[in-house]
């Protein structure tokens, strides 16, 4: 196969590609749960060895802990979906993709033309990686790209992109 893109590949976006996006760009990570489990293991062992109401203070540590980690998990998972509706709907369609020794390469149909950007590999800030997609951070920018990986299949050389990331920012950094 060839190393780069000679054709663009259509960039189309599934829902459940979103979700697993935004999941991986929301992970949270491990350092947060070593020290949940840390403070609700010192609430329980304030409140198994402390007698009165000095009990009291670690209750309401352990209830907050809690409440913490179900917000973490589950409020978060409320907040995706409704992130993912609003970028479902303005994301723009018609996107093609390619890859190049400089850079990404994207094209756009805007009307009766069509429009052309790229990104070279130095714009990009950290890249993160799941089995399903790769999401590319633009420095000085919100948000991220989504480059999923069944576009293997429709010769983007998904290997040559993790190629050159490797080169200019390191590993995929992990949560």
């Amino acid at each position: 196969m060839y190393q780069y893109t000679l054709q663009p590949v259509p960039l189309d976006i599934k829902e459940t590609e979103w979700l697993d996006a935004f999941a991986l760009h929301h992970q949270v990570p491990r350092k947060t749960w070593l020290i949940l489990a840390a403070v609700m293991a010192f609430a329980l062992l304030g409140i198994i060895f402390l007698r009165g109401y000095s009990t009291i203070f670690f209750w309401v540590v352990l209830v907050c802990a809690v409440i913490f980690g179900l917000a973490r998990v589950y409020g978060l998972r409320f907040w995706i979906k409704r992130q993912l509706g609003e970028q479902i709907a303005t994301y723009p369609k018609g996107i093609r993709v390619g890859v190049q020794p400089f850079g990404l390469v994207m094209f756009q149909k805007m009307g009766n033309q069509e429009g052309r950007g790229q990104m070279n590999w130095n714009q990009f800030s950290e890249w993160r990686e799941n089995e399903n997609l790769i999401l590319l951070y633009v420095a000085n920018q919100p948000g991220f790209q989504v480059i999923p990986k069944r576009l293997n299949a429709q010769k983007f050389p998904i290997e040559t992109l993790r190629k050159h990331l490797s080169e200019t920012l390191g590993p995929a950094k992990t949560v």
